[in-house]
């Protein structure tokens, strides 16, 4: 549990939201937290990645859960380096803020996602090895037919 007084030096990464809606989430979230927050823009997402990846905040707030995802899978944001570290996310999404199953369910997906990239990384080396296999038969053939003499 942190003490008061770690509490009111913990500093918060706030990705800025693209819309007027989430920058409203985004506000009240900021309302329940304690904590120095420093704003990023949307752009700004490697900035945010090198900053909390060095332990540089104890959580970041992100306006909701498509932000976070579509950042994941485009690798804007390093959560391995996060979660090991013990960055908190937090979302300012209503339907999820503050929700003890939000710190449950980022891990889980996280890891779901990391298996998913896995199996991905998977089949396309095998379809990249079945393919130059291809390749190569057709490249053999092709300089045998060369190679034969019209009769």
């Amino acid at each position: 549990m942190t003490s008061p007084d770690r509490a009111k030096t913990e500093r918060i990464a706030v990705l800025a939201a693209g819309d007027e809606a989430g920058e409203r989430a985004i506000e009240r979230r900021l309302q329940q937290l304690t904590g120095e927050p420093t704003f990023y823009g949307a752009s700004d997402c490697d900035r945010l990645n090198d900053a909390a990846c060095t332990g540089e905040f104890a959580s970041v707030l992100i306006a909701d859960m498509n932000t976070l995802i579509i950042g994941v899978l485009d690798g804007d944001f390093d959560l391995d380096a996060w979660l090991q570290i013990g960055v908190q996310i937090k979302l300012a999404d209503p339907a999820l803020a503050g929700t003890d199953e939000t710190d449950t369910v980022l891990p889980m997906f996280y890891r779901s996602v990391s298996e998913w990239r896995r199996k991905q990384r998977r089949r396309k080396l095998i379809f990249a090895s079945i393919l130059t296999l291809a390749t190569l038969v057709s490249l053999t053939a092709f300089l045998l037919l060369i190679r034969v003499p019209a009769s």
